[in-house]
């Protein structure tokens, strides 16, 4: 999927620099993989949805969305890989589709 996740206000992955140190290429790699964890605002906004619905689906309300814990217990943060959000949009559009086709087969 296609996005301009700078008009989200999303943090946008870096390109690794082919030239740079294997220092200076595994900071990029680590800079890289954080700037794709998202926090429950910048799903909600990326969905178009509720924060507290964000939360809810991350604590297992059905459609779930995939979600990591940062720590343990109630002051543990929660974070989204940007591959998991966008591989949940895919999903959720596949489902669409097959009960819009499922609805039509029941009509004819």
């Amino acid at each position: 999927m296609l996005m301009d996740y700078e008009n989200h206000g999303l943090p946008v992955k870096a390109a690794p620099n082919s030239e740079a140190s294997s220092m200076a290429a595994s900071y990029t790699e680590a800079a890289s993989v954080a700037a794709t964890l998202l926090d429950a605002r910048q799903v909600a906004r990326l969905l178009h949805v509720s924060e507290s619905w964000v939360r809810e689906h991350s604590n297992g309300k059905e459609p779930r969305l995939p979600a990591m814990k940062l720590g343990q217990g109630k002051t543990a943060l929660v974070r989204f890989h940007m591959n998991d959000i966008e591989d949940f949009i895919r999903n959720q559009r596949e489902l669409a589709r097959r009960r819009t086709v499922a609805q039509k087969q029941k009509q004819w």
